[in-house]
């Protein structure tokens, strides 16, 4: 588990694209503006190696991905592997995407698509023309109360004049500014000192968002969207000029810290053979590297201002992660604590399916020294030519 609920308790405002100049590899520092000094909050600078490898990989897993959705109609493997881990159905006597998956199909692609560009061009839509922040550990903001006053990009009190008299002073409260967020009546104010500006966390969060658990687990990372340029302020009518905040990206200690030797890298991964009775109880799960966390974090970055054909939000969010579940999912056999059943075209909103899916498949494409093409559908080591 890898990322908080955060965003989906937030308000949308207006989506805007901003394309940043890179290479088509790109380093950390490209793509992020990164903690490294030592006072600095969320300082990074102990894990700059291992932050290199995750963007490489989450880019190779980007592709990986891509070249699934660019070449399915020529690959059984993809064919079967969208539908056990996303619930896309292909048609056989078409060779297309059956008619009811297509709604499905066109999110899986639209996140794929977005994946691949931000890692190879730093590119994804977004109001703030600042690259993402990256926090290294969760202690990130200082929590204020929604009646406390407002501060400014600079950092600086808002002081608004009333009716061109000095002595008739308003100052806003952070509720006045930014109470689209406090509607949904579930969050509270942090002010992130480092890139001045202010986010919006569920109320039960912790101070330190890496010590915030799902289940009986903590998280190891955690995407916060920032907002939009403010103008007004809407009860009042008041005039104001506050310049957009960039959204931000935290990977706790405990994912930067892990020194299990398989999972730390893509290099790692070594064969498993389905046909050997050994690997019987071998899943998908036991081969997951460390870089698929940062893809899963990336899935809710770049769609965290993406909009639907009706102008809301349509944001990756957080449905499940354990591997069963995902594929339960997938398979409409999911439900909600209380029992509700969860339509199958959330796998497509659900950032560790990408994480799952992008593995499998980047699998399936090894070579493994001339051994039998093999990839994990409904999780489980099969052979390519058992999918046929």
């Amino acid at each position: 588990m890898v990322r908080l609920s955060i965003s989906s308790l937030l308000s949308l405002f207006v989506t805007a694209c901003f394309v940043l100049a890179v290479d088509n590899d790109p380093s950390v520092s490209n793509l992020f503006q990164v903690s490294t000094a030592l006072t600095e909050t969320g300082n990074c600078a102990a894990y700059s190696t291992k932050l290199e490898l995750f963007i490489r990989e989450a880019k190779i897993l980007a592709r990986a991905m891509k070249d699934a959705a660019d070449n399915y109609q020529d690959d059984i493997v993809a064919q079967k592997l969208l539908t056990a881990y996303f619930g896309i159905e292909y048609d056989y006597d078409t060779e297309e995407i059956e008619a009811g998956s297509l709604e499905a199909w066109d999110s899986f692609r639209s996140t794929t698509n977005r994946l691949y560009s931000f890692l190879t061009t730093g590119n994804y839509d977004r109001p703030s023309t600042d690259r993402p922040w990256l926090f290294c550990n969760g202690n990130f903001g200082n929590r204020f109360p929604w009646n406390a006053e407002a501060k400014d990009r600079a950092g600086k009190r808002i002081v608004l004049e009333e009716d061109d008299d000095e002595e008739d002073e308003f100052i806003p409260t952070i509720l006045d500014i930014y109470e689209d967020f406090e509607n949904v009546g579930f969050t509270e104010p942090y002010w992130v000192e480092q890139h001045m500006g202010y986010v919006f966390l569920p109320k039960s969060s912790p101070g330190n968002i890496c010590n915030y658990k799902v289940g009986s687990s903590t998280v190891a990372g955690a995407t916060v969207p920032g907002n939009a340029e403010i103008t007004e302020i809407y009860k009042t009518g008041d005039t104001v000029a506050i310049s957009s905040f960039p959204d931000g990206v935290i990977l706790c200690p405990k994912l930067l810290t892990d020194d299990t030797p398989w999972r730390a890298s893509l290099d790692r991964i070594s064969y498993v053979d389905p046909t050997n009775p050994e690997n019987d109880d071998f899943l998908l799960e036991d081969v997951m590297p460390e870089s698929a966390m940062m893809l899963h974090e990336l899935a809710h970055l770049v769609t965290a201002w993406r909009l639907d054909e009706n102008g809301q939000r349509d944001m990756v969010g957080d449905v499940t992660y354990a591997l069963v579940e995902v594929l339960q999912l997938a398979g409409g056999g999911f439900h909600t604590e209380d029992g509700t059943p969860v339509d199958s075209f959330m796998a497509t909103m659900n950032a560790q399916t990408y994480a799952y899916f992008a593995v499998a498949y980047w699998y399936s494409l090894q070579e493994w020294g001339g051994k039998k093409r093999a990839s994990f559908f409904d999780g489980s080591p099969v052979l390519a030519e058992w999918l046929g």
